[in-house]
């Protein structure tokens, strides 16, 4: 993607309100994405709205949800996936 479609592509997630969300499981590696929430991942979540488990149904260990930064790869690779 050109730098001007990769701006674009990160103001229209800015727009929709996405954020960047990561997860390693105990068992089944990591998992990223952007969304409005971790049900937008296949995660479940527990009453508090954390994940508790992936689409698998394999136990979340670690997660982050964080606002897109265009200066971080992992973000702009994944609202360009988004966007594409």
């Amino acid at each position: 993607m050109t730098v001007t479609n990769t701006s674009k592509a990160i103001e229209a997630a800015k727009a929709e309100g996405l954020s960047f969300f990561w997860a390693s499981m105990h068992v089944g590696g990591s998992t990223q994405f952007v969304g409005q929430s971790w049900e937008d991942g296949g995660f479940r979540v527990d009453a508090d709205g954390n994940p508790a488990k992936d689409s698998r149904g394999n136990t979340v260990a670690s997660c982050r949800a964080e606002a897109i930064d265009p200066e971080n790869a992992q973000h702009v690779a994944q609202v360009e996936e988004w966007y594409g």
